[in-house]
């Protein structure tokens, strides 16, 4: 290895720079050109013992940069409050918070961080075990089980942002409404329409660190009436 890598003329690049693979990703740039070497057993018939010198010669991309916003003390981030729930971006205090994995913020969705005790959105399946660390104090060191929800679709509907979140809440609010003033419309038979109903796309953690798909349906009249 004193000797290694070698260049194409198998003449020992020994004094020449060289980094190792972390080094080189945090000192380049997204459309540097960049050479990888790695060592792998000989092939059948080399001479025993003998090492292998391989190259990939490739161009760095990188995904755009996910950037949180800060949230300074005492301020309010934007949120939308329904079906007894609380939605949020992420943000580097309740992701921080949550302890949501990077790789889940990175696929973008609506944070959910607060859920009313016993209340529609906890009887949908919906209920974040602790928010305060008082497992520590009280559940005896086994900690939580859901420390994060994130909103995917609405009613099948993708959603990236609190915006379009809200967006799509509204869009089936309105429909709904515009159900209720049209001539077919029965009161008593509202259980039936599935204009009353918003399918809310959801994934969490599960006790083994899976990720769990969810899609419960929430009642329209009753979301709204929990915001009243």
């Amino acid at each position: 290895m004193a000797a290694w890598p070698q260049n194409e003329s198998a003449v020992s690049n020994l004094n020449e720079p060289k980094l190792h693979l972390e080094e080189m990703v945090f000192i380049s740039e997204p459309g540097d050109e960049i050479m990888v070497w790695f060592i792998r057993p000989g092939t059948p018939g080399s001479r025993e013992g003998t090492a292998e010198i391989k190259t990939i010669s490739a161009t760095i991309r990188i995904r755009k940069e996910s950037i949180l916003p800060h949230i300074g003390l005492y301020v309010k981030p934007e949120y939308e409050l329904w079906g007894d729930f609380v939605a949020q971006d992420f943000n580097d205090y309740n992701t921080l918070m949550f302890k949501v994995p990077v790789r889940e913020v990175l696929k973008r969705g609506v944070l959910i961080t607060y859920v009313e005790p016993n209340s529609l959105a906890s009887h949908r399946g919906i209920e974040i075990s602790s928010r305060t660390g008082l497992n520590y104090l009280f559940g005896g060191g086994l900690g939580m089980l859901n420390q994060w929800y994130i909103i995917e679709t609405v009613n099948g509907k993708p959603v990236e942002n609190l915006k379009q979140f809200k967006k799509e809440l509204r869009s089936a609010e309105t429909a709904f409404e515009r159900l209720k003033q049209s001539r077919t419309y029965k009161p008593e038979r509202k259980n039936l329409y599935k204009e009353r109903y918003v399918l809310i796309g959801l994934r969490t953690n599960s006790e083994d660190g899976e990720i769990v798909k969810l899609a419960p349906a929430f009642p329209i009249d009753l979301a709204l009436e929990c915001c009243r």
